[in-house]
């Protein structure tokens, strides 16, 4: 979201009525590109690399419960926290994240790449995706990847994403302010590896078939 102070530079404020058109991810910044003097705003969606569905799932044995791959922000932790705090097994990869007293809430400190990314996500039973709110982020990459990889992806909420699967059936949708609710829906699906496996399977085939990747 480039409307955001930390995402710009004035260099780049300063330019943006010199281009013929600007591509955004971010719907919502069409009001700030248009105040800014923007010529022409095209919107496109995220998606995930195609070769993604090249992968073969069930070649990974699933070792983890559930997993979050991505950076530390304070609300993040807090959400895992209470899942971990009320008996939900995690792991965590990703950047300055500090320690956890929880024991069931593994801080692994190290981000994820490429293959290491593929196994930890696909040897997942849970994988979980936030919405990186200090961007006001309506999805993420993790959005397409997570079901890509045949991978149950249980996800905050958002309009957009819940346009893109169906929830309970290709994804997993929870409202990060009903924490009650969203365990108590982590603790009912984990019991039934087969619906993770086929929410999982059906997430893909979405992926496929409404061609949320790209080349």
């Amino acid at each position: 979201n480039m409307e955001k102070r930390h995402n710009n530079s004035s260099y780049f404020l300063r330019s943006i009525p010199l281009f013929d058109y600007i591509i955004t991810i971010n719907g919502y910044s069409e009001h700030f590109y248009e105040k800014m003097g923007v010529k022409k705003l095209i919107k496109i969606e995220r998606g995930h690399d195609k070769s993604l569905l090249t992968v073969e799932p069930s070649k990974y044995v699933k070792k983890s419960d559930a997993v979050f791959i991505g950076s530390f922000e304070k609300r993040r932790f807090d959400v895992l926290k209470y899942f971990a705090a009320n008996g939900i097994d995690i792991e965590v990869f990703g950047n300055n994240w500090p320690m956890s007293s929880i024991k069931r809430l593994k801080i692994r400190g190290r981000p994820l790449y490429g293959e290491d990314f593929i196994k930890k996500v696909c040897s997942s039973w849970i994988v979980f995706n936030f919405l990186r709110e200090i961007n006001n982020d309506s999805s993420t990459g993790r959005t397409f990847e997570i079901p890509a990889l045949g991978a149950c992806m249980f996800s905050q909420y958002s309009d957009d994403q819940a346009s893109f699967f169906k929830d309970m059936e290709e994804a997993i949708f929870f409202d990060a302010n009903n924490l009650h609710t969203a365990l108590t829906t982590l603790k009912s699906v984990l019991k039934d590896k087969d619906k993770l496996l086929n929410i999982g399977r059906r997430g893909r085939l979405r992926c496929i078939e409404s061609r949320y990747y790209y080349e």
